[in-house]
């Protein structure tokens, strides 16, 4: 019995003192805020990037967001009688920092992407359901990316 508290004692601190973060409490490290936002795109995608970002706190320097993003759905492979069989869903966001000043002049600039392969199914309601998690599973990963790149 001891032994067990001693393992859990020793397990507490290890946790404790590894430096661990939660990646949403990221934003603290954010030395930048931002000014305007623009926006193209899928806007079910900008706004949900925009609503995790926009909890970084105002600071010294600021900058203009500008984000342009797809959906992309791509069919990989066909039977004999032209059914599709495989199916790939992309999203990419194409994001960048720029000068509130001069549009054209870009601090950072990077490309995100995130990918799913999925097969057809003869149940479409199932299909699309599959589908939506998906994209929002797709998302939340490209945010998460946004985040971590922000802070680099």
């Amino acid at each position: 019995m001891k032994i067990k508290k001693i393992f859990y004692l020793v397990l507490i601190i290890a946790i404790s003192g590894c430096g661990y973060q939660s990646l949403y409490k990221i934003n603290n490290k954010i030395n930048f805020s931002i000014n305007e936002i623009f926006q193209s795109g899928e806007r079910e995608i900008n706004r949900k990037i925009i609503r995790r970002i926009s909890g970084i706190e105002e600071k010294k320097l600021s900058y203009d967001l500008i984000i342009d993003s797809k959906e992309i759905i791509q069919t990989l492979s066909k039977d004999k009688s032209g059914n599709i069989i495989l199916s790939k869903l992309s999203i990419i966001v194409n994001f960048k920092l720029s000068d509130p000043n001069n549009k054209d002049l870009i601090f950072k600039e990077k490309e995100f992407s995130s990918q799913y392969i999925y097969k057809n199914s003869d149940n479409k309601f199932e299909l699309s359901q599959t589908i939506r998690i998906k994209k929002e599973d797709l998302i939340n990963e490209i945010i998460e990316d946004i985040l971590i790149y922000l802070t680099l």
